[in-house]
């Protein structure tokens, strides 16, 4: 028989690709916490505005209002890579007016030496009771409690904080749901 014959095999072997999905989480007006949801990889490289950040999770602090949107690469040890892009919301420095309670009240304002905050709980509440400033900086915690119902007054003195001219944002957390109120300081 004059035909010529050859057989060869070769083994192909796909590999899952890894997960490159991420959690945010907003700590504060402009501070976030972002972790990748599976830290088994060989690289981790998070693009974020002009920024690579190569670790599994991190903080950042947005300097100014806007959308921006985050970027995390993967590769695990074979090699396989994965990318998966999101956008967060940054609002610095101002409340969203609908999140507001009523029954929070910064007086007076814009203040000059001092500030009274009041409330007033229908209920026994967990409470937390913060002062940011215009960065989004946490100046100050006042209260973190559970509190019995009742009326409740607490005075912020400028210069205890060193607060400066410029706005501030009160935060009340009650039973975990935000409120929020601007104060502006005037000299």
């Amino acid at each position: 028989n004059n035909e010529c014959a050859d057989t060869s095999r070769q083994s192909i072997v796909v590999n899952e690709p890894p997960v490159s999905a991420f959690s945010t989480s907003k700590l504060s007006q402009a501070k976030f916490l972002f972790k990748a949801d599976q830290q088994i990889y060989t690289s981790y490289k998070w693009h974020l505005r002009d920024s690579t950040i190569n670790q599994t999770q991190f903080i950042y602090q947005f300097p100014n209002p806007g959308t921006y949107e985050v970027m995390l690469d993967v590769i695990d040890g074979k090699g396989c890579n994965s990318s998966t892009t999101d956008s967060v919301d940054v609002l610095v420095g101002f409340a969203d007016q609908q999140n507001i309670k009523p029954d929070l009240k910064v007086h007076p304002n814009p203040f000059q030496d001092q500030f009274t905050i009041d409330y007033q709980l229908s209920n026994t509440s967990s409470v937390v009771l913060e002062v940011y400033d215009g960065t989004g900086k946490r100046i100050t915690r006042k209260v973190d409690e559970t509190q019995s119902k009742g009326k409740y007054q607490y005075r912020f003195q400028p210069s205890k904080h060193d607060f400066q001219s410029g706005f501030y944002v009160v935060r009340m957390i009650m039973n975990g749901q935000a409120y929020e109120q601007m104060v502006i300081r005037s000299r």
